[in-house]
Order: structure tokens, then sequence, then C-alpha cells
């Protein structure tokens, strides 16, 4: 089991990882791809957006993820939680993953400010 929970936290970090890329920040295809249909994001500003308002682009920032970890909340359904640094700030960040039809999509994104 503890090997299975290995691969997953390593697939669902390079999918995390994806989308800190500024080429895929700003692909349509590729957003829409990645994100559920119901995807629902509280950004560290306070502010709710859907999928739709993701799909215009996102803000491409230079971002670095560190301290990874998942938690598995049922089959199918995975939290993650790490750290982005982005220029001298850093903010705390926990997603939900669902896999349905054969692949893993996000369903909720969080980014709070930390110190």
């Amino acid at each position: 089991m503890k090997a299975n929970l290995a691969g997953l936290q390593d697939q669902l970090k390079e999918l995390e990882e994806c989308l800190l890329q500024p080429e895929i920040r700003t692909s349509a295809e590729e957003l829409d791809r990645l994100l559920a249909d119901d995807f629902l994001e509280i950004t560290s500003s306070g502010k709710t957006k859907d999928k739709c308002d993701c799909m215009n682009g996102l803000d491409v920032p230079e971002m670095k993820l560190s301290h990874f970890s998942i938690r598995l909340l049922s089959e199918g359904l995975v939290q993650t939680f790490y750290t982005v640094h982005i220029l001298e700030k850093k903010t705390l960040r926990s997603s939900i993953w669902r896999y349905k039809g054969q692949k893993w999509q996000m369903i909720f994104h969080q980014g709070t400010l930390s110190e």
C-alpha cells in the first residue's frame, strides 16, 4: 500500500507542478484537461473562481513547489498539501483531485498567504 501511495504522490505532484508552468497556465486546452468542469478555487486574496474564470489563463509568475504531501480522502479522491514560493511571497496550498474517466482532475484549490 505504501508503494502505491508513493506512486500516487509522485503522480499528483507532477500534475500540481504542471499547473505552475506558464505554458500550461495560459493554455485553455491544458487547463480543460486538468481542471474538472465543477472546479472551484479560493484564491489567496479571498476571491472565488470557477473553471470558466481560469480558462482565460492564469497569472504566470515564476513559482516553485516544496513540502508536498497527500491525504487519501476516499477511493479516487485525494487532497494535496504544499508550499509555493512566488518571488518573496510564500503560499500554503491545498487541492482536491478526483480520478474519473481514466484521468485525474482538480476539483478544488485554495491558496493562503503565509509568513
